[in-house]
């Protein structure tokens, strides 16, 4: 307020991380509390009070109000003259309470996410039109292959990667004063992050509806519903990357510096570019840990029900010459498409949606760690 203002209130209570660190006159005790020896310009100016508080710790000026003349006067005086209130029976002692999950905060910050999004309308629209644009490159790519390949399925993956962690890389890190200043006072974080990642799943399922839309336009005969399934899966997983990046990212910029580096080794080791027969052991044990990999496997056995295996599909030159030669070393028929780009590391459809729900539990795990290891507070 101004000095005017400020003049006009009697007492003022200073707190400084939880901690009493001032209670007394307004002005101009307040500030020249804070800032001893200073001048009288400064005592005119209210701001010098919270800016002399920011300048010590909290234990430091607590101390040092306690030992002030100030305390004995407003705090342990008028304590002396109040009645001794009767002193409650202790209860016995039990098991203590779980903390159970706050639904009331929950909703809250998930309306007030939804209002974020829906009045930053410009970026929100380039997040959802991402997956038309890139729906569409798709189609007029690959519409009028004669034979079947199975690459829009892994551009699918990789696509459903891409929107979920491009939503969220800066969900986070983006409103860092803000996180703080709340975790302070009441923010728990588990009902943060998965606010934030309940949200955003909502529009990472638009934007691969759209992109099944697109497949409607290629030689594509697995059942729609159940690619879109697994392609929001792998979107929900590409989205606990992006909020457990944002948690770790000092900055916005470092966040966004960090996208290329999360989504390109998913592109190179997920098995589309090179089958993991084809790999070295070292790089076929990476790609194992990729979520593009189970994503694609998954989308190969949705195809494979609804598509007869056919032998041999269209393949980049590079597969075709590494197949060549692992023909000539070790003779393999694949039996499915599955097997195709995987050999004998297939691995079932149940398995592959396995392994993505516990990679999209352990990123919001995650989250939620390294959000804790940034305060001491527990809530």
């Amino acid at each position: 307020p101004d000095i005017d203002s400020y003049k006009l209130m009697d007492n003022i209570l200073i707190l400084h991380h939880g901690k009493m660190v001032y209670y007394g006159p307004s002005w101009p005790d307040s500030i020249s509390f804070f800032n001893p020896g200073c001048s009288e310009a400064e005592t005119n100016r209210p701001e010098c009070a919270l800016l002399g508080v920011n300048s010590g710790t909290a234990e430091g000026w607590a101390a040092k109000y306690v030992q002030s003349k100030l305390c004995s006067t407003f705090v342990d005086g008028r304590a002396a003259s109040l009645k001794t209130a009767p002193v409650a029976e202790p209860r016995p002692s039990g098991p203590e309470r779980k903390q159970r999950f706050d639904m009331a905060q929950f909703k809250t910050l998930c309306l007030r996410t939804i209002a974020i999004k829906l009045k930053d309308t410009t970026n929100t629209l380039i997040l959802l039109f991402q997956a038309p644009v890139i729906a569409t490159l798709i189609a007029l790519l690959f519409n009028k292959s004669k034979l079947f390949t199975p690459l829009p399925l892994f551009l699918m993956v990789i696509s459903a990667i891409w929107l979920g962690t491009s939503n969220a890389i800066r969900e986070i890190v983006a409103e860092k004063a803000i996180y703080f200043r709340e975790r302070m006072v009441f923010l728990r974080i588990p009902e943060y992050v998965l606010s934030k990642f309940a949200v955003l799943a909502l529009l990472c399922a638009a934007q691969c509806a759209m992109l099944v839309y697109g497949l409607k336009y290629i030689d594509v005969q697995g059942h729609w519903l159940s690619l879109f399934m697994v392609g929001f899966l792998v979107s929900l997983v590409g989205l606990g990357l992006g909020l457990l990046t944002s948690a770790l990212s000092p900055t916005q910029m470092t966040a966004l510096s960090l996208l290329p580096l999360i989504v390109l080794p998913m592109v190179i080791l997920g098995g589309g570019m090179v089958p993991l027969p084809q790999m070295p052991e070292p790089v076929r044990a990476m790609s194992n840990v990729m979520p593009s990999r189970w994503g694609y496997e998954a989308m190969l056995h949705l195809e494979g029900a609804k598509r007869p295996f056919e032998a041999p599909a269209v393949m980049l030159p590079e597969q075709a010459a590494g197949r060549q030669a692992a023909a000539q070393s070790k003779p393999s028929t694949p039996s499915s498409w599955a097997e195709q780009q995987f050999g004998e590391h297939t691995h079932s459809l149940a398995l592959s949606v396995f392994v993505l729900l516990v990679t999209l539990i352990a990123l919001l795990c995650g989250t939620v760690v390294a959000l804790k290891s940034r305060d001491k507070i527990q809530i």
